[in-house]
């Protein structure tokens, strides 16, 4: 009947309509909870407006694994939220960083792994959208290519984020200064950094002992010509220690530490 037809129209012209409702649409708490249960490769894909970007920040995020490898101008992402591992490979480097950035805001991360298989003069900014990561460890090495050198930014970053820090690298461009940086701001400063450790070879290993304890090392020995008052040393042929504050400064023939500790002298 005709009644029935208007009816029937009205009803599928009904059903029409809620199917053109778009995902603006939905409220708030709706969008909070697809965001809770979606994965990280969409996330990486989505691209986000104001209201969505609020609600995507509110939505606290961890996980226990991020890794990072970079071969030329390609990049794979490896993201652990527990026991699922997701790969995400990038051809585009600034979607990666975008992404990074983003999930910077409301992530907290167990370990961060970057292994770099190429010199590149974007892996700066890769260092630098990771060490603004909330963080328990990371991870950074170089096994073929020299590493890029850190600005004073991403250096405090790293101690203000991150509490333990291994540069294990074959070639990197840490620097005396660099060290001092990150030692001082260990002792004078209450940041989260509480174990950072660097391969360095035997002239940064030399300056770094000679600009801050006024020592003297070599591969036989190692002589003190000058003791401060407010350090604590003990050293033996292969090993120095100091203790100042509650940071205990580690440098060996191969490497060094310093590292957050009872405030008291501890021997090589």
């Amino acid at each position: 009947r005709p009644g029935m037809t208007r009816d029937l129209v009205g009803s599928v012209d009904g059903i029409t309509t809620m199917g053109q409702i778009s995902f603006m649409d939905l409220p708030d708490d709706m969008l909070i909870n697809i965001f809770t249960h979606l994965d990280h490769p969409s996330r990486f894909k989505l691209r986000l407006n104001r209201r969505l970007n609020q609600i995507q920040l509110s939505v606290k995020n961890k996980l226990d694994v991020i890794e990072l490898k970079t071969n030329s101008d390609a990049y794979e992402l490896s993201v652990k939220p527990s026991n699922l591992l997701s790969s995400i490979p990038f051809r585009d480097f600034d979607k990666l960083e975008l992404g990074l950035r983003r999930l910077v805001l409301n992530t907290h991360v167990n370990g961060i792994c970057i292994v770099m298989g190429d010199s590149n003069e974007l892996n700066t900014r890769i260092i630098d959208a990771f060490v603004h990561f909330d963080a328990d460890k990371m991870f950074l090495g170089s096994f073929l290519h020299q590493l890029p050198r850190l600005n004073s930014s991403i250096l405090l970053s790293i101690t203000q984020n991150i509490s333990h820090v291994n540069f294990s690298c074959k070639f990197h461009s840490l620097s005396t200064q660099d060290l001092c940086i990150i030692r001082k701001t260990m002792i004078e400063s209450d940041c989260k950094l509480q174990y950072f450790y660097a391969d360095v070879g035997n002239e940064i290993r030399e300056y770094f002992a000679k600009e801050c304890f006024g020592v003297t090392l070599d591969d036989d020995s190692t002589h003190i010509h000058r003791i401060s008052d407010d350090n604590s040393f003990s050293h033996t042929r292969s090993c120095f220690q100091s203790v100042e504050g509650d940071v205990q400064s580690t440098i060996r023939r191969n490497y060094l530490t310093f590292e957050k500790v009872i405030t008291t002298a501890h021997s090589c």
